[in-house]
């Protein structure tokens, strides 16, 4: 199935930024709405999980910590994109994250492939 997060490179870079922001919007508006499935949909087929985990096993942790609390807010401040090759692009931005048993900010860097939305290179820098 298409991910939610398909992107279309150009060399208009204000229309890219624009398509990145946008998906990473609806990519926390998924998870501050703790929606699991749109949340994963955000994630490419080839998204490698932190720490080598299995990707069947991250989902199922990932789904019990989107679940789990009453509410998740996540907000996102200072996207600043950057193109690194003809097919791929990151987004560097803060994020700042809370819920009724958590709360964190953390320096998040997103990696974008051309046609997907793809994480197998997000990290936390923090």
């Amino acid at each position: 199935s298409e991910l939610e997060g398909n992107i279309t490179m150009t060399d208009d870079s204000n229309d890219l930024s624009k398509q990145i922001r946008q998906v990473i919007s609806r990519w926390s508006s998924a998870w501050s709405n703790r929606n699991i499935k749109e949340y994963f949909s955000y994630y490419h087929q080839q998204f490698v999980p932190p720490n080598a985990a299995k990707r069947r096993e991250w989902e199922r942790v990932r789904g019990v910590r989107l679940s789990k609390p009453k509410f998740i807010q996540i907000d996102i401040v200072g996207i600043s994109i950057s193109q690194k090759s003809d097919t791929t692009v990151t987004a560097m931005f803060e994020q700042h994250y809370r819920s009724d048993t958590y709360k964190d900010t953390v320096v998040k860097v997103l990696t974008f492939k051309q046609g997907a939305f793809l994480f197998g290179h997000g990290s936390s820098i923090l």
